[in-house]
């Protein structure tokens, strides 16, 4: 075997080598919900993505994560058609998200809106038998006795944040506007990324590469 076919040879099985650590140490991927909340009978919207670090996202599992928090990375939401409120407000104007799935294994591949929990289809607005997923709007409403989330004024400028009002259902305008209720929450396409074992792993996938060929290139 001449030794230009040798080095080729040897150079494959590295690539390859590097190839097979990313495949194995590449595990870390936050996962990404679309959500649409619609209007009880009037024609506000709130489109937006919530993304949770998957390994912090309890399913089964009830949480309030009090924000900042290391299991929320980014959330959006873009209110149209409501009386008041439309705007579109990021992770920074809302101090919690509430996630309840009231004993069900959600699959997150699918619709996650009707899939089965212990009583009422998730997404169901029934006091908590079809679990909750809710935004609390920065000093805007808090769990508590009597309703759901009973309201706490907000000051300061108009156009405020949605904030949850009932289980799955947001209002407008700090609580002050339009209804709505969640009708569609689906995971985008997951999209795998290094963690920092994956770095750290990459980085000696590549110094024991370069070892290897320069040992065999001598």
């Amino acid at each position: 075997m001449s030794v230009f076919l040798r080095n080729h040879i040897k150079h494959f099985l590295v690539v390859n080598f590097i190839v097979f650590g990313l495949t194995t140490f590449s595990l870390a991927a936050p996962i990404t919900f679309e959500f649409t909340f619609t209007g009880i009978q009037n024609p506000s919207m709130g489109v937006g993505y919530i993304t949770f670090d998957d390994a912090l996202l309890p399913n089964p599992g009830a949480v309030d994560f009090l924000l900042p928090n290391p299991a929320v990375l980014d959330l959006s939401i873009t209110i149209t058609g409501a009386s008041m409120g439309n705007g579109t407000y990021g992770l920074a104007d809302f101090g919690s998200i509430a996630w309840y799935t009231n004993g069900g294994l959600l699959d997150f591949s699918e619709e996650l809106v009707g899939q089965p929990t212990l009583n009422d289809p998730w997404g169901t607005p029934s006091e908590g038998d079809g679990g909750d997923f809710n935004l609390f709007a920065m000093g805007g409403g808090t769990e508590g006795s009597g309703t759901r989330y009973p309201q706490i004024p907000i000051t300061g400028q108009r156009q405020l944040p949605p904030t949850g009002m009932w289980w799955f259902t947001l209002q407008t305008e700090g609580g002050q506007g339009d209804q709505m209720v969640l009708t569609s929450m689906r995971s985008r396409a997951a999209v795998p990324t290094l963690g920092t074992w994956g770095l750290t792993t990459l980085g000696l996938l590549l110094v024991v590469a370069m070892v290897v060929i320069r040992r065999k290139s001598r």
